[in-house]
C-alpha cells in the first residue's frame, strides 16, 4: 500500500474510534508524526478510544494558548 492510502486509512479509524495501530508501524517517520497531530486536533474522548490515542494524549506538549490549540 502507498504512504497516502496508509495515512487515509489510519484517519478514517481514528474518526470511527478504532484501532490503527498496525497502520502506523507501516508509516514512514514523518507520516507516523502527521497522523499524531491529526489524532491530537481530535476530540479526547474519541482520541483515546485508542491504544495509540491514548499515548498521543498522554505525551502531548504543552504549547501556549497564543500559538494556537494548548496540548496540555
Amino acid at each position: 500500500m502507498k504512504q497516502k492510502d496508509l495515512i487515509d486509512k489510519a484517519k478514517e479509524l481514528a474518526n470511527l474510534g478504532q484501532d490503527y495501530g498496525a497502520i502506523i508501524g507501516q508509516l514512514e517517520a514523518n507520516n507516523q508524526l502527521l497522523i499524531k497531530h491529526y489524532v491530537l486536533d481530535l476530540p479526547e474522548e474519541l482520541a483515546t478510544q485508542t491504544i495509540y490515542g491514548r499515548v498521543a494524549w498522554a505525551n502531548r506538549e504543552n504549547v501556549p494558548r497564543g500559538r494556537g490549540r494548548p496540548r496540555k
